[in-house]
């Protein structure tokens, strides 16, 4: 360790530097202490070992943070890698389980939903039924007023994309509705679904058919009466 004004560095600085540098330490209260390294290339380092020492700290401290954050960074990228994964794998074996329906139609028949979807999004546009006088002028209908509300905005372009899913992918729409009732919706909503459904097809198309054919049969019966009752007239006038 060396003093800053010694005679082995005086003598290498130029009378400029050297007034200017002297000035400069004069005018502090303490004088620090310079350590000077000579360099195999005749090169002399000089260094403060107080500011050397307090880099040091800062260097290692940045580099704990940033191998943390190094480690921190890589494990949530790799625990994203997982989930996605998991969840690709999970669509897989859930959802799309029909190979041919994957390979040939399911880019196709998306392109076809998506412009299902907007088909209902223009038809259900106020715009088109006499709110914004671009196709149809005047005051809206019942049915444009029909079309153009909230809900009909809502369900017609789900139904219509839904529509042409489960007509051209019928296996991986099934698997789809399967699986939001199984692990995506709530139990007890999925049972009043599935309650709703066969009250529906029970009191509604079961009863309706019944109700129909028994109609057809008695009308069939009174029809063969009639035919029986008229042909025995006939015969009785003969």
């Amino acid at each position: 360790m060396v003093n800053f004004y010694g005679d082995s560095i005086g003598e290498k600085v130029e009378d400029g530097d050297k007034v200017r540098t002297e000035r400069l330490f004069t005018e502090s209260k303490e004088i620090p202490t310079v350590k000077v390294s000579d360099l195999p290339s005749g090169y002399k380092v000089l260094q403060i070992p107080e500011v050397t020492e307090r880099i040091g700290e800062y260097r290692n401290k940045f580099l704990k943070y940033y191998e943390r954050t190094y480690v921190k960074i890589s494990e949530y990228k790799a625990r994203k890698k997982n989930e996605l994964d998991d969840r690709v794998q999970y669509l897989k074996k859930n959802i799309f389980v029909d190979k041919y329906e994957n390979e040939e139609l399911l880019a196709p028949i998306s392109l076809l939903g998506l412009g299902a979807f907007f088909t209902g999004r223009i038809l259900t546009n106020p715009t088109n039924w006499g709110y914004g006088a671009l196709l149809i002028k005047g005051q809206p209908t019942f049915f444009g007023m029909f079309m153009s509300s909230v809900p009909a905005r809502i369900i017609l372009p789900i139904f219509l994309a839904g529509y042409t899913f489960n007509k051209f992918l019928p296996v991986t729409s099934s698997k789809f509705v399967e699986t939001c009732e199984r692990d995506v919706l709530p139990k007890n909503v999925t049972k009043a679904i599935k309650d709703s459904k066969r009250q529906l097809y029970t009191e509604g198309l079961v009863n309706t058919r019944k109700t129909i054919s028994q109609a057809v049969y008695r009308n069939c019966e009174d029809a063969v009466h009639r035919v029986r009752m008229s042909i025995a007239e006939q015969l009785d006038k003969w």
